[in-house]
């Protein structure tokens, strides 16, 4: 396989699970209840984006795994790595078909009153956030193949961008336990209210969208300089 070819993929995939899921799992899981007054497209802010960025993390996605696959145009075994090595293709086809199944389930997405929505809500965040852990995964384990060639400080650093996801979900679960936003109430007018804490949430969102996107940015120069 061409270098070039490799290093490629790596950099859609970086793009794709690094920056665009990152965010639009951050903005379904934590958003929902923010601008409830406004809309982007003619739908929910939260769900145009939420939507926009899983859209471009499939099409990253699948881009990467058609450029691989096309480049070697058979299976690759990866030959002189170690079994844990080995395991990366194999995770690669996984990850692809779990970001290609949940746009399909999507599609299908009971209406929200009806009885198996809780079902379709569950297994939605399941697959999704399975890939998500799947392609963090993977995508270690391909920064260390001997193709990839890039400095072992590219690892750490997407282990360092893991150890951020999980700092920041922590916050915002505990800022939800302080913070009681549940349910928020109407102004007289009919026109609803902001619940406690939207304030909060946009500033770590923002804050948020500039330390994914430099880690990612900083991956994928260290893997596109060599």
């Amino acid at each position: 396989m061409k270098k070039s070819v490799f290093l490629t993929a790596g950099c859609l995939m970086v793009f794709a699970w690094m920056f665009c899921a990152s965010i639009g799992i951050f903005l379904a899981r934590f958003y929902k209840p923010v601008w409830p007054n406004s809309k982007v497209c003619s739908e929910k802010v939260w769900f145009t984006f939420h939507r926009t960025c899983m859209v471009l993390a499939v099409l990253f996605c699948a881009a990467g795994f058609i450029v691989i696959f096309v480049e070697v145009q058979e299976w690759s075994e990866l030959d002189g790595h170690t079994n844990w090595q080995k395991a990366h293709p194999y995770l690669g086809c996984i990850v692809t078909f779990l970001a290609l199944l949940n746009p399909i389930m999507a599609v299908f997405r009971p209406h929200p009153e009806d009885k198996m929505r809780p079902v379709f809500n569950w297994g939605h965040w399941l697959v999704g956030t399975g890939a998500h852990i799947l392609a963090a995964l993977t995508i270690i384990l391909g920064l260390t193949l001997d193709k990839a060639s890039v400095p072992f400080d590219c690892v750490w650093i997407v282990v360092g961008w893991l150890c951020y996801q999980m700092a920041v979900v922590l916050i915002m679960e505990l800022s939800e336990c302080i913070i009681d936003d549940r349910g928020y109430k109407y102004y007289k007018d009919g026109v609803l209210k902001e619940p406690k804490g939207s304030a909060f949430k946009k500033v770590v969102l923002a804050c948020h969208v500039i330390i994914i996107a430099g880690l990612t940015v900083a991956v994928i120069i260290m893997i596109a300089i060599n």
